[in-house]
């Protein structure tokens, strides 16, 4: 990024200047603001390289949720063939939606699934250090006890929750001229009838859309699907829902 190239070059000069002005008034050691301008660039170059991925990821989450032709055709009208090619390494890396003459199956992106997976072991492993915490105040106040206690239950229980998100993310959605069904890790089925009366909500906070019939029965269509927009289309188109000019971000409709 040309930013972090002026900052870095910002830097280094103010760094010479400081140097000099040590040196030559002051009489100090000049190592000392080598060592502590390296540290300063070695930061400013982990901050850049971290913005890079995460615009990264950004890109790949967006061609991930197109539909695969749609994305294979925007990549080859790209510019330069180095982004090209790194661009459908990673796309490939994120998984395929899987085909057959009568179902279309859609699972989460590989990248959704490691950060469900990294998020569990974060909290687990904070979790432990709460715990681990109390052996060490039990000569001090009781409140700074009972503040690991509590910050061992809050992890543990936010441990649950991404175990359990982790889990969810191993499931598939299958799309068939009969309804859409979503397959659980343990294999159990949970089943919505494209003849059934079905409704539909975005909820853009949660980063899904629910799809219920009249008994309340849902199933979630998150956006880290892979291929969710062919997937949004393949619900809407097969669920019979219309646009409504003056609805919100999605349509409403009745069954089939």
């Amino acid at each position: 990024m040309m930013f972090f190239d002026d900052l870095r070059l910002g830097i280094a000069i103010l760094y010479l200047a400081l140097v000099m002005w040590r040196v030559m008034g002051q009489g100090d050691e000049w190592w000392p603001y080598v060592v502590a301008l390296s540290v300063i660039m070695a930061g400013v170059r982990g901050v850049e390289h971290a913005l890079d991925a995460a615009r990264v990821r950004r890109y790949v989450a967006y061609f991930a949720a197109l539909d695969p032709a749609d994305a294979k055709e925007k990549i080859s009208r790209m510019w330069l063939s180095g982004v090209r090619n790194e661009l459908s390494q990673r796309l490939a890396d994120e998984g395929t939606i899987e085909r057959s003459e009568f179902v279309e199956r859609f699972p989460f992106t590989k990248e959704a699934q490691r950060r469900a997976t990294l998020l569990f072991w974060l909290t687990i492993g904070a979790a432990a250090i709460a715990l681990a915490a109390l052996a060490f105040v039990a000569r001090m106040p009781a409140w700074i006890g009972w503040g690991c206690w509590l910050a061992t239950a809050t992890f543990v229980a936010l441990a649950g929750q991404a175990r359990q998100s982790s889990l969810d993310m191993q499931s598939v959605l299958e799309v068939s001229q009969f309804g859409l069904t979503e397959i659980a890790t343990s294999r159990e089925r949970r089943t919505l009838r494209w003849t059934e009366p079905l409704f539909i909500v975005d909820k853009p906070r949660r980063h899904r859309v629910e799809l219920f019939n009249a008994e309340g029965k849902m199933i979630r269509i998150n956006y880290r699907r892979l291929g969710f927009v062919r997937l949004l289309h393949l619900v809407l188109t097969n669920g019979g829902f219309r646009r409504e000019e003056q609805a919100g971000n999605l349509p409403t409709g009745d069954d089939a």
